[in-house]
Order: structure tokens, then sequence, then C-alpha cells
């Protein structure tokens, strides 16, 4: 999976991380870059730290949702909200009241 850091927070040490495959983004998250005897990985260490957390269980989820059969059935299901009581509004002089 491909990788890219969009952006980078030194005061948390943090980096955010956005991942694609075959060009398509599929996630961004925030990584904590891991400290090790003081420093933060740099170079090869942290690209293995990233590839580790790379999300590959979407991309298998999504290959497994595409061939998926049975949605119709929870799409039946689903209700939708109940809609708010409306109102109409009710004009007032403010000159008329009192307190």
């Amino acid at each position: 999976m491909d990788y890219r850091i969009i952006a980078a927070d030194a005061a948390i040490g943090q980096i955010q991380v956005t991942y694609s495959n075959a060009g398509e983004d599929i996630a961004t998250y925030a990584i904590d870059v891991p400290v090790v005897d003081g420093a933060f990985l740099t170079g090869d260490a942290l690209a293995e730290e990233i590839q580790r957390r790379a999300p590959v269980w979407l991309l298998e989820r999504k290959t497994e949702v595409a061939a998926a059969t049975g949605f119709d059935q929870i799409n039946a299901l689903v209700q939708a909200p109940p809609t708010a009581p409306t109102s109409t509004s009710q004009g007032f002089v403010l000159g008329q009241i009192t307190v």
C-alpha cells in the first residue's frame, strides 16, 4: 500500500498519513511517531512503522463487500428518523412584552 505524509506536528510528535492503493485514497490516520532512545523514528524505520499500520483490512473489506449479496434485506429494515414537529412562527412586537 502506498502512503504519503500530509502533515506533521513536532509539538506532539504526530504525523498524518494518507494511505492509497492504485491511486485511490483509502484512509488518513494520525500516527504518534515512536520515540526510541530519545529520538523519533526516521528513515527506513519510520517507513516500516507507517507500513505496519497500513489499513490493509480496508482493501480486504472492500473486496468482500463488492462480492457480497443480501444488503437489500438490510436496506428494507432501515427506518427514517421521525420528523421534528414544525411550528408556525408567531410574530410579536417587542413593545408589547412586559417583564
